[in-house]
């Protein structure tokens, strides 16, 4: 499978796994000749064709982009090693960044993956070079961040790797929540 055709896949599973509404979220990669790959400004993830993936050169702009072109770009800039950006607006990572200011996993396949996933508090989180920059920074480090109130962005190697991370902080995030909303229901009244 080439990689468009992979990006395209990728999109339908962050749809399909509930990570994204039917609008929102974005998806690219980074080709070997420097250019980013990225899914067109407002486009279905889940329902995604070749006309959606916009291609960007190095250090260009294309007006057809996502708005987060800039946060993208700045992820790859400051990590070599990452091919790949998913960014999702999973609801249990956004219910939760609105209280915590980290997540930690209390699940065991959370803890092996993502032992840590820092919550980014942005005042203008969408496209903005205060994002990216933050974003970037936190991404040289780890393998996710949460934007408070916003969604995931998850690097790795490849669309998979990416998708993985972006996954995974989400599944952390239910599994809290559910955990959590169980305690509360289980303490007897009083």
């Amino acid at each position: 499978m080439d990689s468009i055709a992979r990006l395209m896949s990728v999109g339908r599973i962050t749809y399909d796994k509930d990570l994204n509404s039917s609008h929102s979220g974005n998806i690219s990669f980074r080709a070997s000749d420097g250019s980013i790959h990225i899914t067109r400004r407002g486009s279905m993830l889940g329902f995604l064709t070749e006309g959606d993936v916009i291609r960007v050169e190095a250090g260009g702009e294309h007006p057809q982009a996502s708005r987060e072109l800039p946060v993208h770009r700045a992820i790859y800039d400051a990590n070599p090693s990452v091919g790949a950006v998913v960014h999702v607006h999973a609801l249990h990572a956004t219910v939760l960044s609105t209280f915590h200011d980290e997540i930690l996993p209390a699940d065991a396949e959370g803890r092996y993956y993502l032992p840590r996933i820092p919550v980014l508090e942005c005042a203008n989180p969408i496209g903005s070079d205060e994002l990216a920059a933050g974003v970037s920074s936190i991404l040289q480090q780890q393998h996710a961040v949460i934007v408070r109130s916003h969604g995931v962005f998850a690097a790795g190697r490849d669309l998979d790797e990416a998708l993985l991370y972006a996954s995974c902080t989400e599944s952390i995030c239910r599994i809290l929540y559910m955990t959590a909303h169980y305690q509360q229901r289980s303490q007897p009244c009083e």
